[in-house]
């Protein structure tokens, strides 16, 4: 989230030295991969960030370079084309025997889930089931989280919102899975 401009309280007190930054130097498995996610515990000292990228991204590029040994620019143009979705995957793989439970009203709505049941995870531009999978997400992490940000729940950036809303699942023993049933 945006921080206050109007105070100094958000200013950088400095620069981390060098040697104090995280290190990994020749990893056995020969690969690092970060894709700007958390590389250190919460607890790491000195503080770094708290906007860390949600991990899927990570493993996503680890799937696609982590038993390769001669790589060639090929597999990294592989890895900056690639549009596998893990956060879309997981979604349509909830929302197929979610609808087994609570049949969807609208036809459209169902024709997209059975979609989603075969889906391959690639976020293709002339897929229907990755806006149908975004517009689903938003709507239901707005529901579950606006009785409780109001319409701050609009300021989350979407990749604010997996590991928020997994917080929130875990903090309420389940219970803001229950708001999805009002979706239908």
């Amino acid at each position: 989230m945006p921080v206050p401009g109007d105070t100094d309280i958000y200013e950088w007190k400095g620069y981390i030295p060098f040697e104090q930054l995280p290190q990994a130097f020749n990893p056995e498995d020969g690969l690092i991969v970060t894709a700007n996610a958390r590389v250190v515990g919460p607890d790491y000292i000195p503080y770094l960030t708290d906007h860390w990228e949600e991990p899927y991204r990570t493993a996503r590029i680890w799937d696609l370079l982590h038993d390769k040994h001669d790589l060639r620019p090929d597999d990294m143009l592989k890895v900056q084309t690639d549009t596998y979705s893990y956060p879309d995957l997981f979604l349509a793989e909830q929302l197929v025997p979610a609808a087994k439970i609570a049949t969807p009203k609208d036809a459209r709505t169902q024709k997209l889930i059975e979609l989603s049941k075969d889906w391959n995870g690639i976020a293709d531009a002339d897929s229907t089931v990755v806006p149908f999978l975004e517009g689903t997400r938003r709507a239901v992490l707005k529901l579950i989280l606006q009785p409780v940000l109001g319409d701050d729940t609009e300021t989350l950036s979407m990749a604010e919102h997996g590991f928020f809303a997994a917080d929130v699942n875990r903090a309420t023993g389940g219970v803001a899975s229950d708001s999805i049933q009002k979706l239908r």
